[in-house]
C-alpha cells in the first residue's frame, strides 16, 4: 500500500508542475495575474486557445487575430516598465475584442488602458499607484467602457 502511495505522489508531483503550453514562462506570471485580478473584480476570463509568446515586436507587444496569439517583446522598454499594463492591453484586444481608445479624462490622463498605456499621460499602476485605485479603475473600464474614473 505504501509503495502505491509513493508512486501516486511522485506522479502527482511531476504532472501538476507543468507549464501551460499556451504561455511562455517569461510572461506567464503577468498573464495569470491578469486572469486572477479580473476574477477578483467579478469577471471570468475564458482563454479560448489564446497563445502568448515572447518574440520581436516593434511596438513592444501586439495581438495577431489571425492566429490568436499575443507576442511580447520582453526586451522592450514598454514591457520592462509596464508588464501588467502590457498584458492587460493585449488581453483587451484578444479576449474582449477592444480596439484602441485614445479618449482622455478631464485631467488629461488616458481614459482607457486601450490607449497609450506607456505614455506619462496614462499614469500606469506598476510604478506609480501605491493604493492600486488606478489598477482597479483601468481593469473595470476594460470590461465596461462607460465607467467613469472615481478620482
Amino acid at each position: 500500500m505504501s509503495k502505491i502511495l509513493i508512486v501516486f505522489c511522485f506522479i502527482l508531483l511531476f504532472t501538476s508542475c507543468e507549464e501551460d503550453e499556451n504561455f511562455n514562462i517569461a510572461i506567464s506570471h503577468e498573464a495569470y495575474s491578469f486572469i486572477s485580478y479580473s476574477e477578483s473584480i467579478g469577471h471570468t476570463i475564458k482563454l479560448k486557445n489564446l497563445k502568448i509568446n515572447v518574440g520581436h515586436s516593434l511596438s513592444g507587444a501586439h495581438y495577431n487575430p489571425n492566429n490568436h496569439t499575443i507576442t511580447i517583446d520582453t526586451s522592450s522598454i514598454v514591457w520592462k516598465n509596464f508588464p501588467e499594463e502590457t498584458i492587460a492591453h493585449e488581453m483587451g484586444h484578444a479576449l474582449l475584442r477592444r480596439q484602441h481608445d485614445f479618449g482622455r479624462m478631464r485631467n488629461g490622463m488616458y481614459k482607457s488602458i486601450m490607449g497609450n498605456y506607456s505614455s506619462p499621460s496614462y499614469g500606469g499602476w506598476s510604478h506609480h499607484d501605491t493604493t492600486m485605485y488606478r489598477k482597479e479603475y483601468y481593469f473595470r473600464e476594460l470590461f465596461n467602457e462607460s465607467i467613469e474614473p472615481f478620482w
